[in-house]
């Protein structure tokens, strides 16, 4: 038996397919899964810079339509995309051998709850020192997307690639 999925209200699905288009434009490789019951959007991409001691960043932007965005829905959405990443990521090395996860868990609503931005603004969430989320918290109905914006010890050296993606991605 299949799951039945939820349809996505108008705005946060025409936000969703520019989010898809911008991903693609930025050279991601797009694909969809599911969760829960809704049709998640999954981009993903590497990248290896010698001024990152040749780490390589995995950065996937996974992103799912909901009615409404709270701090409940957001915090699991996030536990399960950092999940997802780890599990997906390309290449034989291990996590933490030269390679870190970024991810950017993207809810995007009709509306979004105030304790949900201020959830999403406040940090970044980790499963351990190689894997790092900046939830995002999208208002499809033209209010923006909130996400922690800041430059957190840990993880400096991805910090300005990071935030030029979260620009390119979420405008």
């Amino acid at each position: 038996m299949t799951q039945q999925q939820d349809p996505p209200p108008a705005a946060s699905g025409d936000y969703i397919a520019s989010l898809a288009d911008r991903l693609a434009a930025d050279g991601c490789d797009t694909d969809w899964t599911q969760w829960e019951r809704s049709r998640v959007l999954v981009g993903r991409r590497s990248d290896k810079r010698a001024g990152w001691m040749w780490t390589r960043v995995h950065m996937f932007t996974i992103a799912a339509a909901v009615p409404e965005v709270g701090t409940e829905n957001l915090s699991r959405f996030t536990s399960w995309a950092m999940h997802y990443a780890k599990e997906h990521k390309s290449g034989r090395m291990p996590v933490g051998s030269g390679n870190v996860i970024t991810v950017f868990p993207v809810l995007v609503g009709d509306s979004v709850l105030p304790e949900a931005k201020n959830w999403a603004r406040e940090d970044m969430r980790f499963i351990d020192l190689s894997i790092a989320a900046r939830p995002v918290a999208v208002d499809a109905r033209g209010a923006g997307a909130t996400l922690y914006r800041g430059r957190p010890l840990h993880g400096r050296m991805f910090v300005k690639h990071t935030l030029a993606k979260a620009d390119l991605y979420f405008p």
